[in-house]
């Protein structure tokens, strides 16, 4: 059951749930949660966010680096914590790049255009009524 599970979970967030929301700790220690696109996951293990350097998602980060995403639907809800951390390494940038990127951002080389990566160490799933709870060691085993 468990691996039906992730397998649908992975199938919906690839396939239904782009949207997603991100919760970090916000400079004086309470949460920041803010709705994003993540566009891109490695698996169940690490999920990408474009944002720019001067959002207060950023400055979060760079406060505490804590974070948790969920997505959700009528069908499932997804919820994984674990670190996130500001990429702004150029080539990284232009590798993520995708077209939609231009309504925000003029180029993937530009400075104040940065990338969250969200690397996961639990994950809680809730389907059908039923909820599991992944560790890191879990994910890598089966998803």
């Amino acid at each position: 059951m468990k691996k039906a599970m992730i397998e649908k979970a992975l199938e919906l967030i690839n396939q239904d749930m782009k949207m997603s929301t991100l919760g970090l700790v916000d400079e004086d220690g309470y949460p920041f949660v803010s709705a994003t696109l993540a566009f891109k996951n490695t698996g169940l293990k690490e999920f990408w966010i474009s944002t720019g350097l001067d959002s207060k998602k950023v400055a979060c980060i760079n406060n505490n680096n804590k974070a948790g995403i969920c997505y959700y639907n009528d069908r499932i809800n997804f919820t994984a914590s674990g670190t996130a951390e500001v990429i702004t390494d150029t080539q990284i940038k232009e590798d993520m790049w995708e077209e939609w990127m231009l309504n925000y951002y003029d180029s993937p080389t530009l400075e104040l255009y940065c990338l969250i990566k969200v690397t996961v160490n639990n994950v809680r799933i809730f389907m059908n009524g039923e909820n599991i709870d992944l560790a890191i060691d879990d994910i890598k085993e089966t998803a």
